[in-house]
């Protein structure tokens, strides 16, 4: 779909954007090229000045990806390319620029002799390690190990997380819901606000005793104590919760919600929605290369539904929402999203789904049966998920019984 620049600007202008290049660069005109080829007049833009590490138009794009890394209080920046990547040497000079660690794992290719790049990514103070090709995703998984084990907080630069982080606002959304284990297993996700994070789940995920987790990282299930802050009412079943072996404390002391918690009351009938979740059905999609552009963690499913329902409570505001879509075990605890004032914003956490009890006529001639009456139980048509401003409510009182907001 199409946008005006006028808009394309507005969204820009919506994500954090950390200040690192000499914008805006000149352009040059290029007039004895454009007399020797007898006429068009020419210009170059001038992206080597862009006043970092020898300028190169990588520094646009880091301006918006680590402006993320630095709001995280990320310590660690890591890459990993060829031996003389453009980007690798601009993740070294920023990384020094801000004082934060660089780690780059390039490769020993044809092109890793101590020179150019390379040389300047040595010169900026980075960690260069250079395995042989076949051996470099090993190398990044073990370095990410190694790095997570001591303590720090990563950010993994690759040119596919830069393409989501660029083109979709939502992808810090997805980079932050988790596959768990309690009582059963569902979906949790986070939320930064007041300088802490909280994760929210479906309470029945969780069971009655709440003193940890497990959850799904590298192949295998992490058990980690969380501390219950919140939970509703057993019909609209929601918990919040705290860990601070898990996620790190957020640096930063904003007073916004982060990733836009938006009451459903936003949200159109027969509007679309996306839940983000964990499907039981697929298992085998939670293993693969693309953990390691999320430090282990597997990305979750993308489900595509409508809204088709409200339930209000007695207060007169919306308490639940109905969504007409296929939805599958372990989305429990997912999170909702839809467009709102044209942004991706949360509206609510799925808690349930409602089975539906389905008339059928069977006939298998072979053993003498014809047209006889069946009933075939769906268990997973539609999806309940409970407003998000429950969870919202229940963070800001949490900080406030801190002391940390007014």
């Amino acid at each position: 779909m199409a946008i005006s620049r006028e808009e394309l600007r507005e969204r820009l202008a919506a994500l954090p954007r950390l200040p690192l290049a000499a914008l805006p660069t000149p352009l040059e005109e290029l007039k004895r090229l454009s007399a020797h080829l007898a006429g068009p007049q020419l210009w170059v833009k001038r992206d080597d000045l862009t006043g970092l590490a020898f300028g190169g138009n990588k520094i646009r794009e880091f301006e918006y990806q680590i402006a993320q890394a630095v709001e995280r209080g990320c310590d660690v920046l890591v890459h990993s390319a060829a031996a003389q990547s453009n980007q690798s040497r601009q993740t070294a000079a920023v990384a020094a620029k801000l004082g934060l660690s660089a780690v780059i794992v390039g490769r020993d290719d044809a092109h890793a002799q101590p020179q150019g790049n390379l040389l300047l990514t040595h010169l900026f103070g980075a960690d260069v390690e250079l395995p042989a090709p076949a051996e470099q995703a090993r190398a990044v998984a073990a370095k990410l190990a190694a790095l997570t084990a001591a303590g720090l907080y990563l950010y993994l630069l690759t040119e596919r997380r830069c393409c989501m982080n660029n083109v979709h606002p939502t992808s810090e959304i997805v980079c932050s819901t988790y596959r768990i284990k309690g009582n059963e297993i569902g979906t949790m996700f986070t939320v930064e606000r007041g300088g802490k994070q909280y994760m929210v789940t479906a309470s029945h995920v969780l069971g009655k005793e709440v003193s940890h987790i497990y959850v799904y990282c590298k192949g295998e299930w992490k058990k980690i104590p969380v501390k219950l802050v919140y939970t509703t009412e057993e019909s609209l079943d929601v918990s919040v919760l705290i860990s601070p072996h898990l996620f790190r404390q957020i640096k930063s002391e904003d007073g916004e919600i982060k990733d836009s918690l938006i009451s459903s009351a936003g949200v159109c009938f027969g509007q679309d929605l996306v839940i983000l979740g964990f499907p039981d059905t697929a298992p085998h999609l939670y293993k693969g290369n693309l953990e390691r552009m999320n430090n282990g963690f597997p990305f979750p499913r993308a489900i595509k539904g409508i809204a088709s329902s409200w339930e209000l409570g007695k207060d007169g505001k919306i308490e639940r929402i109905f969504i007409d879509c296929p939805i599958a075990g372990g989305t429990s605890g997912g999170l909702v999203m839809a467009k709102v004032e044209n942004r991706s914003c949360i509206i609510g956490i799925v808690t349930s789904s409602t089975p539906r009890d389905i008339p059928v006529k069977i006939s298998i001639p072979s053993i003498g049966i014809t047209d006889a009456e069946a009933t075939v139980s769906i268990d997973s048509v539609d999806a309940i998920a409970t407003d998000i401003r429950f969870v919202r409510q229940a963070i800001d009182d949490n900080l406030a019984s801190l002391g940390l907001i007014t």
